[in-house]
């Protein structure tokens, strides 16, 4: 599989950046036939591309002695600097809408708690909805932290056996969920956390076996590789009637995610798109967690202006999307730059400090 790696990345960052803008367009909510209605279940394609990259950047490096708080620093370095401006984003707005009294705004102890508990990425305790008040979609990164430790501190140890009986088990419960409540729209809430460690435990699982499973020599150069860009986009988009949710949720998450992940990890896309498809997996995380407070401010400044919400919408997604390159260039890059910088410098000393205690001894 290592011998693959940089070739799977430019299909994989094209469908990440392609599965984050459909989020978005999801959560503006202006498309007509119920299109993206079902679109949810796009958080399993991520969960199933965070393991298969994740095993993909630390599996080796675990099983040879990388210590699990040095992963875990890594991947908070990874996600906070960004994660911290769509929190401050949502507070702003949450601020606004408690000084105004709009009938949107939390109860204040909520906003104090999502604020408080949302700076170490924790959910707020007293939330009667979501998790994460001030910000809504960032519920998922606490999943995928959730994972983080699961991974970090056992996968590595455990046998590829073990990984697919975790999937089996986790896979069961999905289905059980969705069973009980018709759909498998679960996870943002406390009432429905449970249903989200499912999601995340079999799909997560499913991209670290991924990893284990995809040959390292099967990589193929093709126009090809745009086939699972297009399945994901009419997969995410294709209305579902009501009698037919459940059916669909289970495919999708069950099987058509991995394989769309499995295809995209198998395609390399021509040589003169790799740099569009860099630039799609670059802005798709600081996408994610800067849209949601945001819609709500394109949203007032749409009616104010008169437009309709189809034409602010398109706007949005564009201005979201040059907003977030000018994030990543501008101060996530250098920030996780600066700390990686300072973590090893602390690693250095710490590492000198016990060569010097040990020849004094």
């Amino acid at each position: 599989m290592n011998g693959g790696v940089a070739a799977r990345l430019e299909t994989l960052d094209a469908l990440r950046g392609v599965g984050t803008l459909l989020v978005v367009v999801f959560h503006l909510n202006f498309l007509p036939f119920d299109l993206l209605s079902n679109a949810y279940v796009g958080l399993d394609f991520f969960f199933v591309l965070s393991g298969l990259v994740i095993a993909m950047t630390y599996e080796d490096r675990l099983r040879k002695g990388l210590p699990f708080l040095s992963f875990m620093q890594a991947r908070v370095i990874r996600l906070y600097p960004t994660y911290l401006v769509g929190l401050l984003l949502g507070a702003a707005l949450v601020g606004l809408w408690l000084v105004t009294g709009d009938e949107d705004a939390p109860a204040l102890n909520v906003a104090v708690e999502g604020l408080v508990f949302g700076a170490f990425m924790l959910p707020a305790p007293s939330a009667p909805e979501d998790f994460y008040p001030l910000n809504g979609p960032h519920w998922s990164l606490l999943f995928e932290m959730i994972a983080y430790v699961f991974y970090g501190f056992l996968a590595p140890r455990l046998g590829t056996g073990m990984l697919v009986c975790v999937a089996i088990v986790a896979g069961a419960a999905l289905v059980a969920h969705g069973v009980a409540l018709g759909h498998l729209e679960v996870g943002s809430t406390w009432a429905t956390a449970t249903g989200g460690l499912c999601r995340i435990f079999y799909s997560f699982t499913i991209g670290v076996l991924l990893f284990r499973f995809l040959p390292a020599d099967g990589i193929r150069q093709t126009w090809w590789a745009f086939a699972p860009i297009v399945l994901l986009v009419v997969v995410l988009t294709w209305p579902v009637a009501s009698p037919y949710v459940l059916a669909y949720d289970l495919i999708v998450i069950l099987l058509l995610c991995p394989a769309i992940i499995a295809a995209g990890a198998m395609l390399r896309p021509p040589a003169s798109m790799a740099g569009a498809s860099s630039v799609l997996g670059e802005i798709s995380y600081p996408v994610y967690v800067i849209h949601y407070p945001l819609i709500f401010a394109a949203g007032f400044v749409g009616k104010a202006l008169g437009m309709p919400q189809a034409v602010w919408s398109v706007l949005f997604v564009i201005g979201v999307s040059v907003a977030a390159f000018l994030l990543s260039r501008l101060y996530d890059q250098p920030v996780r730059a600066w700390l990686t910088a300072q973590a090893k410098a602390r690693r250095q000393r710490r590492a000198l400090a016990l060569q010097v205690e040990a020849a004094r001894r």
